[in-house]
């Protein structure tokens, strides 16, 4: 659900900005679906009709393919670069959730009880261990998804988008797996069967994948035609409008591919604001319902951006701008120690040591 951080390759020169609407759209999806936890108005229940899974799916689609860009363009710490880029804004979402539940323990809604968890609980959520280890924190049920979508940096770190018979095979089973999961489930009483995340939302990052790799019209059209069909089977994504969700993704992915359109620098921003707005909305709606006394979607809505922009500011960006001064610095101490080494060192012949 992360922004991207990456630049065009292979001669493509990927309008970001198309990117960056979508992903608003998609994170502005989510919080609506949740509104109907709360009370719901004549604009969140329409937005929810778009699918709150048909949003996650749409969000993996394009982070597998912006990652995947990321990674051609720069393999070298790209996993750390991830982490780094993820984590700031997903520490300020846990904290505000342990800090909620630690002051106002359990919270009613109409749709919706949030209870406190324990100690365990919130540590594995802390280091990402979510739906492996633990469930999602009960004061903010969203970040399930970024554990999983973590396990699938280390996968391309690992090279999986060179393997692309592998991804392929990959995406298969969990394409199936996604459709058939819960009425195994259901048939056969293990509930285990329909809580693999990793397994079931594995096949629309690996759509991005393949696109990034391989940006043929052909691709874009195939991967757009099942992808839309799955929507429209799964029993997951149930929502009228779930089809449409993921062909407007799948719209704007292609376009962005093409370079059509303007950059823009306001859509850039309002790209930055979706991923606090992913993690964040639903602890600002139990602050809002127990402090504002009022479950009003547009009131939670309108506060949730608000706050996701300041996490945006306030956070991310000082945090990214730290983290490019420290790049900036290590540059200059490696162009500083060049300078003052010896000239025979420059001209000795390349290590043949395994370890170099």
């Amino acid at each position: 659900m992360a922004t991207n951080d990456t630049v065009p390759t292979g001669g493509r020169d990927t309008n970001w900005s198309s990117l960056a609407a979508c992903r608003f759209f998609l994170a502005f999806v989510v919080l609506n679906h949740h509104m109907e936890w709360f009370t719901p108005n004549a604009v969140s229940a329409f937005f929810a009709l778009f699918g709150g899974k048909a949003g996650v799916i749409g969000f993996l689609v394009i982070s597998g393919f912006s990652v995947t860009t990321s990674f051609m363009s720069r393999p070298d710490g790209f996993l750390k670069r991830r982490f780094l880029r993820i984590y700031p804004a997903y520490f300020f979402a846990v904290v505000l959730a342990l800090s909620l539940q630690v002051l106002l323990g359990t919270v009613r809604v109409p749709e919706q009880t949030f209870v406190p968890d324990s100690v365990y609980t919130v540590g594995c959520n802390l280091v990402l261990l979510q739906m492996y280890a633990c469930k999602a924190l009960s004061y903010d049920p969203p970040i399930w998804s970024l554990s999983i979508e973590f396990s699938f940096y280390v996968l391309v770190c690992f090279g999986l988008p060179r393997h692309r018979v592998i991804l392929l095979v990959m995406a298969g089973l969990s394409l199936l797996y996604f459709l058939c999961a819960h009425a195994m489930a259901a048939k056969l009483g293990v509930l285990m069967l329909s809580k693999l995340n990793m397994v079931s939302y594995f096949w629309p990052f690996a759509a991005g994948v393949h696109l990034a790799r391989s940006p043929d019209w052909r691709n874009f059209t195939l991967i757009t035609v099942t992808g839309t069909l799955v929507c429209l089977l799964s029993p997951i994504t149930y929502e009228p409008l779930s089809a449409l969700t993921f062909l407007i993704t799948m719209a704007c992915l292609y376009a962005a591919n093409a370079g059509w359109g303007r950059k823009s620098l306001f859509l850039d921003h309002v790209g930055d604001i979706s991923y606090p707005l992913y993690l964040l909305h639903i602890p600002v709606a139990i602050a809002v319902l127990s402090y504002a006394r009022t479950g009003d979607a547009l009131i939670i809505s309108l506060a949730a951006v608000a706050i996701a922009a300041g996490v945006a500011v306030l956070v991310e960006r000082p945090f990214a701008r730290w983290l490019k001064r420290l790049g900036s610095g290590r540059i200059g101490q490696e162009d500083r120690l060049q300078q003052r080494a010896p000239a025979a060192s420059i001209d000795a012949p390349p290590s043949t040591s395994s370890a170099h």
